[in-house]
């Protein structure tokens, strides 16, 4: 797994993502956090087409955890929650710049925000506050052509 040895703090990671947002033509940032307060995702809003579209990323820190005690290259002093939120958030991080380097490939500003758009779809926010990807989870039969 990679990352795992990062020592980097997860609200500094958190802060880096809100930068590479804010440079991506994000207009609203928001961090969430968790009863801990320690940030559980950030939900970003676009202008497209006129209109704000908001969308939800969350670092999967319980996830990020069952892997890293599965997986035999991360050591037992790795194999920890705390470590496991620090891995979360470079992980999202990393998947963030990648997208946002392929976005930006677009030469055009609407461009880029349609591309945006596709390329965060199933992070998109609904009119009921949940992604579209937990809204077609919920109604799999959707998906189903049924």
């Amino acid at each position: 797994m990679k990352n795992y040895t990062t020592k980097i703090p997860a609200k500094q990671t958190v802060g880096e993502i809100t930068d590479l947002l804010t440079e991506h033509d994000a207009v609203r940032i928001t961090i969430n956090n968790n009863e801990s307060r320690n940030p559980k995702a950030i939900t970003f809003t676009l202008i497209i087409e006129e209109k704000e579209v908001g969308f939800l990323l969350e670092a999967n820190v319980d996830a990020t955890y069952r892997a890293m005690v599965a997986d035999k290259k991360v050591t037992k002093a790795h194999k920890n929650k705390e470590q496991a939120e620090r891995t979360a958030w470079r992980t999202l991080k990393e998947y963030l710049h990648i997208k946002l380097d392929y976005i930006a490939i677009e030469q055009d500003k609407e461009a880029r925000m349609f591309k945006m758009q596709e390329e965060f779809f199933a992070k998109m926010i609904t009119p009921n506050n949940q992604t579209v990807f937990q809204f077609f989870k919920s109604n799999s039969q959707l998906l189903l052509n049924q």
